[in-house]
């Protein structure tokens, strides 16, 4: 559906002698605790209140959403009510759901479900009695890469990579939230084939691992943070800093040393 801003905007085929501004006048007739709610607003314009969101269907017809934010507005809305209307066959808009979704003791649970993409639909791990178990995604896969890189240089600058990569997942069946991840691909010997400490849940694997050697005179330090999810839309992604000193142990002024950095979005091949 396309996202609808204009209360001009009029439908088509039945709908064509009807304007958006005339749809939400029907919405609110049907539900008039929703007056209050006017101010039309793109889905994704990161607004924070009480709005209309609305979309052509394509029949040509029109679906709203009316969104009642509260809370603490200032950081997002903490709380958040939709109300769906959507126009029938004779273009008479019509109550096509409600979402009221709340957190309770750290998890969401609430009436109805998301439509139209507004809210997104929650991640399934937070959900109210979700089960979290650890799932077998043992496996070798294949992914494109694509992102920033700066190898650990002297002058050597960030440019825009795209990479053929593979993980190696091992999990220990005695205690399948823990195992093991083996990245080849990147180029750089201090990520590629080291067996990174992974946990699991559901069908998801993090690594989250640091490296100090502070307060070694000799600076050695890196960071890795890969998540790869093979139950959602968002595959995962790999993030990879280091540091460390290019001229030790040579006693000079000023020890030199190099920074590197990897962050890339991964996409699987299947």
């Amino acid at each position: 559906m396309t996202p609808l801003t204009d209360l001009k905007s009029r439908g088509s085929g039945a709908c064509s002698s009807m304007t958006l501004q005339m749809a939400i006048a029907q919405a609110h007739e049907i539900n008039r605790g929703l007056a209050d709610i006017s101010m039309v607003s793109a889905p994704a314009a990161g607004s924070h209140g009480s709005y209309i969101y609305a979309f052509s269907t394509p029949a040509g017809g029109f679906a709203l959403v009316f969104r009642r934010g509260g809370g603490d507005c200032p950081a997002g809305c903490t709380v958040n009510e939709y109300w769906y209307y959507e126009s029938n066959a004779a273009c008479q808009m019509e109550a096509a759901g409600h979402y009221n979704p709340t957190w309770k003791d750290g998890c969401l649970e609430g009436e109805g479900s998301p439509r139209w993409g507004v809210p997104p639909e929650p991640d399934p791990a937070r959900l109210c009695g979700a089960d979290n178990t650890p799932k077998d995604i043992g496996g070798t896969y294949k992914f494109t890469a694509s992102g920033l890189q700066q190898d650990c240089g002297d002058k050597s600058m960030q440019r825009m990579v795209t990479l053929p990569i593979t993980i190696t997942v091992i999990q220990e069946s005695a205690t399948p939230e823990k195992g093991t991840a083996i990245i080849s691909g990147t180029g750089n010997p201090r990520l590629d084939g080291v067996p990174w400490q992974a946990t699991f849940l559901r069908r998801r694997l993090a690594v989250m691992q640091e490296m100090s050697n502070l307060p070694n005179v000799c600076l050695d330090q890196s960071m890795l943070d890969l998540n790869l999810d093979f139950e959602t839309k968002d595959p995962g992604s790999l993030n990879f800093f280091e540091s460390h000193s290019i001229t030790c142990p040579e006693p000079t002024d000023g020890i030199g040393y190099c920074k590197g950095s990897i962050n890339l979005s991964l996409t699987r091949i299947l």
